[in-house]
């Protein structure tokens, strides 16, 4: 219907909002099943497994030995930080707050040697790592955990 065929354009409107609702309680009242075919998204996969070409296995080793030797020293520094601490019996707040941030560098610490751990491959290297990893730990450990080792 249009306005030329006698009709006004109020009644066009209302024609059209009448048609509008009628649709939309249809659609409401219908079943899930009958509303056609639903869209089921796509198995999604998880993340690809890297390959690192060889240049790429090497500049990864290289910066996640260059980040676990930082932390190496600055927990190092950190706990002779703390020992020096003792020595001059500070307050608790001080101590907890020092422990504190041992325990975040500690934390670095332990997910740089393990990142680095997994790039390596021969059996010796791991083990010297580990070696290593075990006398920080000892240390942070003896520190936290127990008595001074003796100078």
């Amino acid at each position: 219907m249009s306005v030329n065929d006698g009709g006004s354009a109020l009644d066009a409107i209302q024609n059209i909002l009448s048609v509008n609702e009628k649709q939309d309680t249809e659609v409401d009242s219908l079943e899930p099943g009958d509303r056609g075919m639903q869209y089921d998204p796509p198995e999604l996969r998880g993340p690809r497994e890297r390959n690192l070409t060889d240049k790429g296995k090497s500049y990864q080793l290289e910066r996640h030995s260059a980040r676990r030797k930082e932390l190496k020293v600055k927990l190092q520094k950190q706990v002779k930080k703390i020992y020096d601490l003792f020595e001059s019996l500070p307050g608790s707040q001080t101590l907890e707050k020092e422990r504190d941030s041992l325990d975040f560098i500690k934390e670095d610490f332990n997910e740089a040697h393990r990142a680095y751990n997994e790039l390596l491959e021969a059996d010796d290297e791991k083990d010297v790592m580990y070696r290593d990893f075990d006398l920080c730990d000892r240390e942070y450990t003896e520190l936290v955990h127990g008595p001074r080792p003796p100078k």
